[in-house]
């Protein structure tokens, strides 16, 4: 693969397409409405072009808008014994609140997770979730090194590698 991302534009376009199509799954990988990866690379690859950046600065933004959640289902089966078994609802939770301030997603948390339950299991799952938040930060640390990993196996450039590696965190 990493021959065809270096060998020209035409597998380059066959890349940017299975990229996008990997988005699709991300997506629904996350909890996030279908196409959400593709409507922000949009707006990313628009604002690019806006601020002046280059075709190759260009490219990087299209790559990071579109892969910035790989690796980040890579610990599905953990993440869902933390928040009561479904973490795809877990993810459909924060989808909204995702990269906003903390006490959003946590107030996001506590009213959202475990809904359909009884009130002493939504305790317990909301109880496990705040117990184990640092396992959760690890984590999402963990899935940014892992799509930086991936990256690199699909030949992507430097820059791609460096926005994944950094795509979750925070100013604060």
């Amino acid at each position: 693969m990493h021959e065809a991302a270096n060998s020209g534009p035409a597998d380059e376009v066959r890349l940017a397409e299975l990229i996008a199509a990997l988005s699709l799954a991300l997506d629904l990988g996350m909890g996030q409405p279908l196409e959400q990866a593709l409507r922000t690379c949009l707006l990313s690859v628009r604002l690019a072009e806006r601020v002046g950046l280059g075709s190759r600065e260009q490219t990087q933004v299209y790559y990071v808008a579109l892969l910035r959640f790989l690796g980040c289902t890579a610990d599905a089966h953990e993440t869902a014994a933390i928040v009561g078994g479904d973490e795809l609802a877990f993810r459909a939770t924060i989808a909204p609140v995702l990269g906003g301030a903390q006490h959003e997603l946590l107030a996001r948390v506590v009213t959202h997770l475990g809904r359909d339950q009884g009130p002493l299991q939504r305790a317990q799952i909301v109880g496990g979730f705040l117990r184990h938040g640092a396992q959760i930060r690890e984590g999402a640390r963990a899935h940014c090194e892992l799509a930086e990993r991936l990256a690199a196996r699909l030949g992507l450039d430097q820059g791609v590698r460096l926005g994944l590696a950094h795509a979750l965190e925070r100013w604060d």
